[in-house]
């Protein structure tokens, strides 16, 4: 993979950003991070899920497989997550022979909270989602409008992004 330095003030709202695997719950979540801070926003996945339809009824063009096409030449940077996509991958082999950057999921999530002078994380075996929720809840009643990544549907915070 090779990288490039993500930001808030990087990333252009008129070229779209491509998730590989955009069904699973941190991918989503992410994806509607930056979707609903208006940035474009495609993704693709084999498995047909819940998730993925209301990803797309938010507006997010959505491939039901992984294909070498859906990278276009317009996308700034695929977001994929080393663990879980195989190295021979269409998506990341086109991005590869295109020259576009491949971010892993944890490197974009990780550049995004960093820009926030306040972070609050949350880790434990049982209870991050309900504490992270009542943390983001709580913000937001104070009037800040933080980015926050839940791992699952809470409430305010469906489908892992805010």
């Amino acid at each position: 993979m090779h990288s490039k330095t993500v930001s808030w003030k990087t990333i252009d709202p008129e070229y779209p950003v491509h998730f590989v695997g955009i069904g699973s719950r941190s991918m989503s979540g992410l994806a509607l991070l930056l979707h609903e801070r208006e940035f474009m926003v495609t993704g693709s996945d084999n498995a047909a899920t819940k998730g993925l339809q209301y990803l797309e009824s938010r507006g997010i063009e959505v491939f039901r497989s992984h294909r070498a096409k859906n990278i276009r030449a317009r996308t700034q940077f695929v977001v994929s997550t080393v663990a879980a996509i195989a190295k021979d991958n269409p998506e990341l082999l086109q991005a590869q022979r295109m020259n576009t950057p491949i971010i892993d999921r944890a490197e974009l999530l990780a550049a995004l909270m960093n820009e926030n002078t306040t972070r609050v994380a949350v880790a434990d075996t049982s209870g991050k989602t309900t504490t992270t929720s009542l943390i983001g809840r709580t913000l937001v009643a104070c009037g800040i409008d933080p980015p926050v990544s839940v791992g699952t549907c809470a409430g305010r915070f469906t489908e892992g992004g805010n």
